[in-house]
């Protein structure tokens, strides 16, 4: 295939669970037992592809909950921008692949402000 080289003499393992639904994001309870449940499921994952919901992502990732849970798993959020999610501390093992929504605002209105624009609208 296109990447077998990237990881010779590996296996790749890989499970998915649905987490909340397109319209909201799975309370914290319900996030956190599906990630226990992929864990199980691969006898101790490596790395997490997802959640992409910001409060999601907290729940699975949380310092505190993640000792309890002896979780240290990597999560790759592809969708999180909160910017509290940039607290290493607090949220460890976290990699974002999207901008903190802070970073975005601020490029934003450096953006409107170089362009002497008066009012920008975001959708």
């Amino acid at each position: 295939g296109f990447l077998d080289d990237l990881l010779p003499d590996h296996r790749l393992f890989y499970s998915m669970v649905q987490t909340g639904s397109t319209e909201s994001c799975a309370e914290t309870d319900a996030i956190r037992s599906k990630f226990d449940q992929l864990y199980s499921d691969l006898n101790g994952v490596v790395a997490t592809i997802g959640p992409g919901c910001s409060d999601e992502v907290a729940a699975v990732t949380a310092a505190e909950w993640r000792a309890g849970a002896d979780i240290s798993t990597v999560v790759l959020s592809p969708g999180s921008t909160a910017p509290i999610l940039a607290n290493v501390g607090a949220y460890p093992n976290l990699l974002r692949l999207s901008s903190n929504d802070k970073h975005v605002t601020s490029a934003l209105a450096a953006l409107a402000e170089l362009l002497r624009w008066q009012a920008i609208c975001v959708l």
